[in-house]
């Protein structure tokens, strides 16, 4: 389903609460296409302009902020009942990388961007090709001589990141115990043991933005492969209200 129709949904607002009005964006994923509705709509509408803005959305100050490969921003205020209001924001290209993330820190907007190698393994008569983690890097966003810019973030301090094609997140790590700041957590977006056909490990784990290592989580070590299947995890995020 997330490869072929759905990468991801995303929220305004909970839709838990039923006295206030949410909107959706939704990228799917075979065309790059954005597709938007309100609460109570019955059908689902494109997001013009927008289509090569596929590489993840975040809700941000009131819009919808969605990413190319290359760092370019497209704001889509979804708001206006007839069409939606698009916006760009042009920066300087992000070349290199192998998936982008937008994370809202604050009144700060992230972009963080993954690194893969890809690995081989011969186990018990079987090629297995594998996809690792090898670095992230963070920038934000700002204007420098009215420009829009990507500048990049060699520190988080107490914030740490979650980082998945289902949800990203920054969380004050001294709000919960056993979860340490300046780190990136990361699940698994693209694996072959997510396909038919392949077996391995999946890519998942701890980068630590101030080294450059990266370490297992500590309830899901990374030598875990037992000949099962399983599903790549996703992050969840409860409500506390």
């Amino acid at each position: 389903m997330r490869d072929s129709f759905i990468k991801k949904v995303v929220y305004s607002s909970s839709p838990s609460d039923e006295g206030v009005d949410y909107y959706l964006v939704a990228i799917l994923n075979q065309t790059g296409d954005l597709a938007y509705c309100r609460k109570g709509d019955g059908v689902w509408r494109f997001v013009s302009d927008a289509e090569a803005y596929c590489e993840d959305v975040v809700y941000h100050k009131g819009c919808f902020y969605a990413v190319s490969k290359y760092g370019t921003i497209a704001v889509c205020d979804v708001t206006p009942t007839d069409l939606p209001n698009v916006s760009f924001i042009h920066t300087r290209l992000q070349v290199g990388g192998d998936m982008q993330y937008l994370v809202s820190l604050d009144e700060e907007l992230l972009l963080v961007t993954r690194y893969l190698e890809l690995g081989f393994d011969v186990e018990q008569r079987q090629l297995d090709i594998f996809y690792k983690t090898t670095e992230f890097r963070v920038f934000k966003l700002v204007t420098l001589s009215d420009k829009w810019t990507w500048e990049s973030v060699d520190e988080l301090g107490d914030w740490a990141l979650f980082v998945g094609e289902n949800a990203s997140v920054a969380i004050r790590a001294c709000d919960f115990e056993g979860c340490d700041g300046n780190k990136i957590y990361f699940t698994d977006d693209y694996s072959e043991w997510n396909y038919d056909g392949a077996n391995g490990d999946h890519d998942l784990g701890v980068y630590d933005l101030g080294d450059g290592s990266v370490a297992a989580l500590p309830c899901y070590p990374r030598k875990f492969y037992d000949g099962r299947r399983w599903p790549p995890p996703i992050w969840v995020t409860p409500s506390l209200n």
